[in-house]
């Protein structure tokens, strides 16, 4: 008599590629250049990432209807760079509130353009309305993004990783940069691994505020939460494994060695996870650890086609 099903267990140690594997900061958040514990749990919010077509010519761009103890940072933006940004307004103030923001700019050339809304701080996160020369163009819109003061250098890396599935949410963040002075400097959504973001910065700029969003505009939960890693790589990487010597030295794992643990996974692919062209491992997510060695099972059901050949099962 033929099994009806196969079931084919496998044990993945150090399987590069695995088809089906799919301490809070406070509001005030600081991180010191020379403070190795880059990372740190943090809880990402919405921002407001707007496009908008806009012809050559002045135009008016605010934020209206700020929900109570809101204020907003307001920022047009063109292929990567800041073309204006205000936050608090001068104008219009006793009719919008003093902390909502306005930008009064002549555009030189028509094209396609960004605004985007953030929180001035930590605690004055909140919703509000967007307006472009009079018409609203969002309602109720939450803003916010989690900030984090630090220092950096050219070639130092910004990424954030997911924290175990079974209590967290694959959460899709989105990472920005800011000079000191609040321009805008760069933005990522998913160069991480599973909806993971991660930045190179390449900025002249040496501090400034990184803000972590979450994707979109729905509502956030504590389940979001997400390591966010600072990774000074311009200070040194010895075994070449995309962790810096300080950030190894404050995870505990071998600057000199890809594979502390010795279990056939990276030291990087454990804190970031991996992305492959099938599809990316977000060993992060099924707590992994660098320092201990991570055995995985995989299962595969193949059940007997009609005319006998095996069929793989969703």
């Amino acid at each position: 008599m033929k099994p009806s099903a196969m079931l084919t267990v496998l044990v993945l140690t150090g399987l590069a590629v695995s088809r089906t594997i799919a301490a809070p900061l406070d509001s005030q958040a600081t991180v010191e250049l020379g403070d190795p514990g880059l990372a740190r749990a943090v809880q990402p919010t919405n921002v407001v990432w707007l496009t908008r077509s806009l012809t050559a010519g002045p135009h008016t761009i605010e934020t209206r209807s700020l929900s109570t103890g809101g204020d907003t940072v307001l920022h047009l933006i063109r292929d990567g760079v800041q073309v204006a940004m205000n936050d608090d307004r001068t104008r219009g103030g006793d009719l919008h509130g003093y902390r909502s923001s306005r930008i009064d700019v002549s555009v030189p050339t028509a094209g396609t353009y960004r605004i985007l809304v953030r929180g001035h701080s930590n605690a004055t996160g909140g919703t509000c309305d967007v307006s472009v020369d009079g018409a609203v163009v969002s309602t109720a819109a939450r803003f916010g993004g989690f900030i984090v003061t630090t220092a950096w250098a050219p070639g130092d890396r910004v990424q954030t990783a997911h924290y175990g599935s079974s209590l967290y949410n694959a959460t899709d963040t989105v990472l920005y940069a800011f000079s000191s002075s609040g321009q805008f400097l760069q933005r990522n959504d998913d160069l991480g691994c599973n909806l993971c973001s991660r930045l190179g910065l390449t900025s002249g700029e040496t501090a400034g505020q990184i803000v972590i969003a979450k994707y979109g505009q729905s509502l956030p939960a504590s389940e979001d939460r997400v390591r966010l890693i600072i990774n000074p790589i311009s200070r040194g990487d010895a075994d070449g494994d995309n962790l810096a010597n300080a950030l190894e030295s404050w995870l505990g794992t071998d600057p000199s060695n890809p594979d502390t643990d010795g279990d056939g996974l990276a030291d990087d692919w454990e804190v970031f996870g991996l992305v492959t062209p099938y599809g990316d491992e977000d060993l992060p997510a099924y707590d992994a650890s660098p320092v201990r060695k991570d055995l995985f099972v995989e299962l595969d059901v193949m059940a007997l086609s009609t005319g006998g050949s095996l069929a793989p099962q969703a």
